[in-house]
């Protein structure tokens, strides 16, 4: 979803969520509002690309899923991480598969959370980031 249809003041994103699964997102994104987070949702790398993009900074937080179509999520890793705008975005990456953990790390990943996650984990590592932590 473009930056403009996420119905937020994009220079005050703690989080973008990159999952295909729009109903897992759906529920994150939720939960991390409720939690008093500004968050932002795309489906794919590609998007997320877009989206950071049209941002005025980046946000403090990006979750992102492994596998989607188009742009996975170890591409949007190098794309961060090559980018000097994006280097710094503390990144989290969740997979249903264990094996993921160590490539998703070698690309930069700050954290790897093993699907499905503990949500109250996932909210402390976000929380912490937009408090400074």
């Amino acid at each position: 979803m473009p930056a403009s249809e996420t119905g937020v003041s994009p220079e005050v994103l703690d989080v973008l969520i990159v999952d295909d699964n729009s109903m897992l997102a759906s529920s994150v994104r939720e939960i991390f509002e409720l939690s008093g987070c500004v968050c932002a949702v795309a489906y794919d790398g590609e998007e997320a690309l877009t989206v950071l993009r049209g941002l005025p900074q980046p946000p403090r937080a990006i979750l992102c899923d492994l596998v989607m179509p188009r742009m996975d999520g170890f591409e949007l890793l190098q794309a961060l991480r090559a980018d000097e705008r994006w280097r710094g975005i503390f990144v989290i990456v969740a997979s249903g598969r264990d094996e993921d953990r160590g490539p998703a790390l070698s690309f930069g990943a700050d954290v790897f959370l093993p699907k499905p996650y503990a949500i109250h984990r996932l909210l402390e590592l976000v929380v912490e980031r937009r408090d400074g932590g």
